[in-house]
C-alpha cells in the first residue's frame, strides 16, 4: 500500500469547452501521513482523482489542506479535532521520530520556484549528507507564464524502503513503486531542504 505523506500539495486541472463558455476545476492538496492508502500500480490519473476527492472531502468539513497546518488543530474544538488532523499537513508530525525512508527521488516539474532554489543553494550538501537522493526533471510544457504554472503537474517527493530505482524510468513506474508520496508546491526551501534532512539516512 502506498501513503501519500504530509505537506501534501496536488493539480488536478479538468478543461470542459462548452458553447463558448470555459469551466476550470482545480483540485490541490496536502496531506497528513495518516491518511488514505491507494493500489499498487494505480495509474497517474487514478492517482489523481484519489488525492481530489481527498481535497474536497477536507473542503466539505471546512478545511483546506493547501494551507492548515497540524499545531492549528490543537486550538480548535474537540469535536473537530480528528478531522482537522486528517486533512493538516506537516512531514513533523510523523508517527515515527527515526529515518523513515531508504531513498527518495524528488520529481521537479518546474511548478516550484522554491525547488529550483533548494537544488541551487543546497542541493549539493544534501546530496553529500544524504543517501539515495535523487532528482528527475521533467519538461511539462506549456510555457514559464503565470497561467501555465498555474495548472502545472506538482513537484514530488517519490519516498522508497529500499534504494531507489533509476531516475530514467517513467513517473508512472516511480510512482507506483513510492511508498510514499509528498508534493513540494506551497513549500519553501527550508521546508524542502529540512524534510530530506530529517527523513533520509546519513552517508
Amino acid at each position: 500500500m502506498r501513503r501519500f505523506s504530509g505537506l501534501i500539495g496536488w493539480r488536478a486541472a479538468v478543461f470542459i469547452i462548452c458553447l463558448g463558455c470555459l469551466r476550470v476545476s482545480i483540485a490541490e492538496t496536502a496531506q497528513a501521513p495518516t491518511i488514505a492508502s491507494s493500489a499498487a500500480g494505480s495509474s497517474d490519473e487514478t492517482l489523481t482523482q484519489k488525492i481530489t476527492s481527498y481535497v474536497e472531502t477536507c473542503k466539505a468539513a471546512g478545511f483546506d489542506p493547501w494551507h492548515l497546518a497540524c499545531s492549528t488543530c490543537k486550538i480548535l474544538p474537540s469535536s473537530v479535532q480528528t478531522t482537522c488532523q486528517h486533512c493538516c499537513q506537516s512531514y513533523k508530525t510523523l508517527d515515527s521520530q527515526a529515518t523513515r525512508y531508504s531513498g527518495a527521488i524528488v520529481v521537479d516539474t518546474g511548478s516550484s520556484p522554491a525547488l529550483n532554489e533548494f537544488f541551487r543553494e543546497d542541493g549539493d550538501f544534501v546530496q553529500n549528507q544524504k543517501k539515495g537522493v535523487k532528482r528527475k526533471k521533467l519538461d511539462m510544457g506549456g510555457g514559464a507564464g503565470m497561467f501555465q504554472q498555474l495548472f502545472m503537474q506538482p513537484s514530488l517527493v517519490l519516498w522508497y524502503d529500499r534504494d531507489p530505482p533509476s531516475e530514467s524510468a517513467s513517473l508512472e513506474k516511480l510512482s507506483a513503486d513510492a511508498v510514499d508520496i509528498t508534493t513540494l508546491d506551497g513549500l519553501s526551501r527550508d521546508d524542502i531542504r529540512e524534510m530530506l534532512l530529517a527523513l533520509l539516512p546519513d552517508k
